[in-house]
C-alpha cells in the first residue's frame, strides 16, 4: 500500500503529519516497522483512509473528529488502527467524514458523521463504531459522496440515502432521507458518488448522471450556476460504458475499448485533456496515450 499528498491529519498512515510529493510505502498495521504486503482494498475520504487486509480485518487512519475511523473514539490516528474485531470485511467506501464497508455476507455497515442521514441507520446521530445499514439487504457495492451514499444490491437494484439538496440521490424529490431508498426500477452495474452528484452505468452499458451540474459534471451538455437534475439523465446514447468514478465536481468513465473520458470542473486539469477549460460533455482524457488509428 502506497500513499502521497497532504497529511496534516495523518491520512497517509506513515506515522507523521508530513505531506509527501511522491508515493511512499505505508500500511504498517502490525507495528513491526515494515509496511504490510497483504492489503486487498482501500478507500480515501477527505481526511481519512480505510483499508481491508487479506485476512478480512478492517483498518483506518487519519482524522477522526466525527468517528469516521470506527474505533470508538474521536482521536486522530497517524498509523493504521483496527476497526473492531471482525475478520469478514470485503470492501470499503469513504465520504467526507463517514465510512461504509461491506462484509462477506453482503451486509453493509456505516459509521462517522450522520447529519444528513448518510449512514442509512434511520437517524442522524454520529456513530463511533460500525452499525448495520437498515433494510437487511444483501449489497454488492457502495460509494460515498460528500454527505450522501449510493449502493447497488445483489440483484443490481440501485439505492441512495443521505443528503439530497441537489438531487444527488436521483429520486426526483430533492429531500434528504436517512434510510435506503430504491432509485427507479432499472438494473445497474456500477455507481460513483461525487460531492453533490452521482454517475452510474446500467446493465445495458448506458451511462447516467444526476445531481449538481454547475461545472457540467453530469456530462449531458448542460451546466451552470444553479443547474442540477433531480432524476438520472443520459450522458449520451452509447452503450459501451464499463466503469465510472466521480470527483468533487467532475466525472470520469471508461469505455469498453479502453478509452478514458472525463467532463466537468477542470480548473486544476482534472479532466486530463491538456487544458484547464471546464467541459459539459465527455472529452478524451490522456488522448495521446490511446491511438485509434
Amino acid at each position: 500500500l502506497w500513499a502521497w499528498g497532504r497529511n496534516f491529519e495523518g491520512q497517509l498512515g506513515t506515522g507523521t503529519t508530513v505531506g509527501e510529493l511522491a508515493p511512499v510505502p505505508t500500511g504498517d498495521a502490525d507495528g513491526d516497522g515494515t509496511p504490510d504486503h497483504d492489503w486487498t482494498a482501500v478507500a480515501a475520504g477527505t481526511y481519512h483512509t480505510v483499508a481491508v487486509k487479506g485476512d478480512g480485518t478492517l483498518w483506518a487512519w487519519g482524522r477522526n473528529l466525527d468517528g469516521q475511523l470506527g474505533d470508538g473514539t474521536r482521536s486522530n490516528r497517524l498509523v493504521p488502527t483496527r476497526v473492531g474485531s471482525d475478520s469478514d470485511w470485503k470492501s470499503v467506501a469513504a465520504g467526507f467524514a463517514f465510512t461504509l464497508a461491506i462484509k462477506s455476507d453482503g451486509s453493509l455497515w456505516a459509521w462517522g458523521d450522520n447529519y444528513a442521514g448518510q449512514l442509512g441507520t434511520g437517524g442522524s446521530s454520529d456513530e463511533l463504531r460500525p452499525v448495520q445499514v437498515s433494510g437487511g439487504i444483501a449489497w454488492k457495492s457502495v460509494t460515498a459522496g460528500l454527505y450522501h451514499t449510493m449502493a447497488i444490491d445483489a440483484a443490481g437494484q440501485l439505492w441512495g440515502w443521505g443528503h439530497n439538496d441537489y438531487g444527488q440521490l436521483g429520486d426526483g424529490t430533492g429531500l434528504d432521507t436517512p434510510l435506503p431508498m430504491r432509485i427507479g426500477s432499472d438494473v445497474w452495474q456500477s455507481v460513483a458518488a461525487g460531492n453533490y452528484h452521482t454517475a452510474a452505468i446500467r446493465a445495458d452499458g448506458t451511462l447516467w448522471a444526476w445531481g449538481a451540474n454547475e461545472w457540467g459534471q453530469l456530462g449531458d451538455g448542460n451546466g451552470g450556476l444553479g443547474i442540477f437534475s433531480l432524476l438520472p439523465v443520459p450522458v449520451d446514447a452509447e452503450t459501451d460504458w464499463v466503469d465510472t468514478a466521480a470527483g468533487a465536481s467532475h466525472t470520469v468513465a471508461l469505455k469498453a475499448d479502453g478509452r478514458l473520458l472525463a467532463w466537468g470542473s477542470n480548473a486544476n486539469g482534472q479532466v486530463g485533456d491538456g487544458t484547464t477549460v471546464d467541459t459539459a460533455v465527455p472529452v478524451e482524457a490522456l488522448p495521446d496515450l490511446f491511438d485509434t488509428t
